[in-house]
């Protein structure tokens, strides 16, 4: 028997319809792929092992409107980061405030950061909501930006199903290839449960397009995070 995820195929059929009435940004295959598996991170899985049991549930989903309805949410926000950052696209827009002239230098090399996904639960591993979630560099304490259309702090809401993620913005590197080491702070706050901070570093390599720098498929996991009520 094979293990299937239900929620793939509403997935890709809400970025093809949502993608129809767009214009004005890429819709090639690698854009798409990456639209879909940036949904199925932040969208609650949905597993099936046989053919009556996918028949079954997929009968139940089409009466769930939420559930459409938030997975063409999520879609929206897809298809509003990937098209703004195309990992096979050779142009680069930096955001600098301190130095527009570097905003749109092709030459320059930059530490790409992959999507930095988790979950974060209860002290009964039970999926926790209304959480406030701060993502820093763990050693100067400064709040991270992000690219557009992602927030830092972010609240998680109950669709999210205690599901974040942030994608940090690009940062300038010194030359091509460089290597370097980022370690980075969660800090979860809750009213009625303590405050709790996670820490996990990644080593990038700089490169001069997204495309070029090695992601790991775009997406970087973070192991669950566990509150606990105050006592």
């Amino acid at each position: 028997m094979e293990i299937y995820n239900l929620m793939e195929n509403y997935v890709k059929d809400a970025i093809k319809t949502l993608l129809k009435d767009k214009e004005g940004i890429c819709k090639c295959e690698q854009c798409r792929m990456d639209m879909i598996c940036y949904c199925l991170n932040k969208i609650k899985p949905r597993y099936v092992i046989s053919s009556r049991g996918f028949v079954h549930t997929r009968n139940e989903e089409r009466k769930n409107m939420q559930m459409n309805i938030d997975i063409l949410s999520v879609g929206e926000e897809a298809i509003n980061v990937i098209s703004h950052m195309p990992r096979h696209t050779q142009k680069i827009k930096i955001e600098d405030d301190e130095n527009k002239e570097d905003q749109k230098e092709i030459g320059k090399s930059y530490f790409f950061f992959p999507v930095f996904v988790g979950r974060v639960v209860s002290e009964n591993f039970q999926s926790i909501t209304d959480v406030k979630v701060t993502l820093t560099f763990a050693e100067s304490g400064e709040v991270v930006k992000m690219i557009t259309h992602w927030e830092n702090p972010t609240k998680l809401v109950p669709a999210m199903d205690g599901t974040f993620s942030f994608h940090s913005h690009p940062l300038i590197a010194e030359e091509n290839g460089e290597k370097r080491k980022f370690k980075f702070c969660l800090t979860f706050e809750k009213e009625g449960y303590e405050t709790a901070n996670k820490y996990f570093e990644i080593t990038l390599i700089s490169a001069t397009n997204s495309y070029d720098a090695d992601l790991s498929t775009n997406f970087f996991q973070i192991e669950d995070a566990i509150l606990f009520k105050e006592d």
